[in-house]
């Protein structure tokens, strides 16, 4: 099951009287989520127990694979998710998603992940897309009971992370002997956007970059601008589809709401800046803008609606 999709994604609002709003912008890092699985998964040599910044179930297998994802940067909070109430000391939880922002069901996490996420789904023993980081739900007679985390992927062997009964790189085979459904599910490695800035008659006005260790949108410098012509570089941490029609750049003003495009000018250069601009009109230079972007990888991966957070 392969679902591609496009998403607007707000990059980062500013105010052309120098006042900005920033926003986070993530992508899925797969080796952090697989390295706090080793970290708490409560077996092997890395292992630390439990992590006690997160609540602890009787069966705890998803809310772990929710806190290695979180880890790698995938974010559950605001989403809906259906489940029932657990008493965690004098709190009723929603299990679905809890007070930490994670998914606790087995069933939850496996239809949370293509719906908001955008992860492709296979039903059989997975090809080479499946790789560390990703998760396998597992279903059997009485409906969906476990789910793990991709610790190992070497050929075709897999080896997975797992809590309530805690594993450490345990081969996947000794699931498949106990489960008679295992749904792997493969979370894209979406693209992150690294470098955004905006000049004007010349000069640089607004210059924003990517830490990758706050995973933030660092602004190092936000000066007004004025009517006239501003041209747009944004810079991709990966090649991207250079197609016609699959990158679109919008801004506008929050209020009152107004959305452009922003034209090509030189385009792309060597598939990972793109250039453009837009014009800020007489009278309508003051208040609140946003710029904002749709695009997609080389791969087909798309910017996660996550990878913004408010």
């Amino acid at each position: 099951m392969k679902r591609k999709k496009y998403i607007y994604t707000v990059i980062f609002i500013f105010v052309i009287n120098s006042t900005f709003f920033s926003k986070n912008i993530f992508g899925y890092n797969r080796l952090k989520a697989v390295s706090y699985a080793d970290e708490w998964c409560n077996d092997g040599p890395q292992a630390k127990g439990y992590n006690p910044e997160y609540f602890q179930y009787p069966n705890d297998c998803t809310n772990f694979v929710s806190q290695c994802l979180k880890a790698g940067g995938i974010f559950f909070e605001g989403k809906s998710v259906p489940g029932y109430l657990w008493e965690q000391g004098n709190v009723l939880l929603r299990i679905g998603i809890d007070g930490k922002g994670c998914i606790t069901q087995p069933k939850d996490m496996r239809n949370s992940l293509p719906t908001y996420h955008g992860a492709t789904e296979w039903d059989y023993y997975p090809p080479e897309q499946f790789k560390i980081g990703d998760v396998i739900v597992f279903k059997n007679e009485t409906g969906y009971v476990h789910s793990v985390v991709s610790s190992v992927r070497e050929g075709t062997y897999i080896a997975v992370n797992a809590h309530t009964n805690d594993r450490y790189h345990e081969p996947i085979s000794t699931y498949l002997d106990t489960y008679p459904e295992a749904y792997y599910l493969h979370i894209p490695d979406s693209p992150i956007v690294i470098k955004v800035s905006l000049t004007q008659d010349g000069e640089e006005k607004y210059l924003a970059y990517h830490n990758y260790t706050t995973n933030k949108l660092i602004v190092t410098k936000k000066d007004p601008l004025a009517p006239g012509e501003v041209r747009v570089k944004i810079i991709f941490d990966t090649s991207m589809d250079t197609s016609a029609g699959m990158l679109s750049v919008n801004y506008g003003k929050i209020s009152p709401y107004l959305n452009f495009n922003v034209e090509e000018d030189t385009g792309w250069s060597n598939n990972i800046t793109w250039n453009g601009k837009f014009t800020i009109l007489e009278g309508a230079e003051g208040g609140k803008f946003h710029l904002s972007i749709v695009a997609r990888a080389e791969d087909g991966s798309m910017l996660d609606k996550d990878l913004v957070q408010i």
